[in-house]
């Protein structure tokens, strides 16, 4: 095989590999029976990983069905089984992609929403909770299910097309000589 028809190749096997980036799709939601329905999606951004499966939560957006938008991070990603403490909540910021993906301690984010901020989401073994305002120390407290997804990184997705493109019209340059 020439070498034009191994670039070809090489561009479609990597090609077929989905190329993730460091961003998150992510959603919760009241569990069935509960009194109220909070829910809310949105993305973040995650960087370098912590040596324990863990990822920093860097930044994130989103909207609330009761809270408004979401407009940012409550304070800094800490490595698990570290915490952030402003004497309300507990936070860590940090995520992990397999297994459980929030501590106890959880993501903290604000809202637009008055008297609604922070929004805590904090949980383990797949058991989440959702509080805002005050805390555990006042207002609400409610089971929710969180799920998070990674999005694929639409400039890798384009370069990888475009080796792919550029392979099969060198192979078919050299196929017309």
């Amino acid at each position: 095989m020439n070498r034009i028809a191994w670039i070809f190749v090489l561009a479609l096997v990597v090609g077929l590999v989905p190329a993730m980036a460091d961003t998150w799709s992510f959603s919760y939601t009241s569990l069935s029976g509960d009194p109220i329905v909070v829910s809310g999606s949105g993305f973040f951004t995650t960087g370098t990983p912590y040596g324990n499966g863990y990822l920093p939560i860097l930044s994130i957006t989103g909207v609330t069905n009761s809270a408004g938008n979401i407009t940012g991070l409550h304070g800094l990603a800490v490595d698990p089984p570290g915490a952030n403490n402003d004497g309300t909540f507990q936070w860590d910021n940090a995520f992990k992609p397999s297994g459980d993906p929030l501590t106890n301690n959880g993501l903290l984010f604000n809202v637009d929403g008055a008297g609604m901020s922070p929004i805590n989401i904090f949980g383990d073994g797949g058991d989440y909770e959702y509080s805002y305002g005050q805390g555990l120390s006042g207002y609400y407290v409610e089971q929710v299910t969180f799920t998070a997804t990674n999005v694929p990184d639409g400039g890798t997705t384009l370069s990888l097309l475009g080796l792919a493109l550029a392979g099969l019209a060198g192979l078919r340059r050299k196929m017309s000589l």
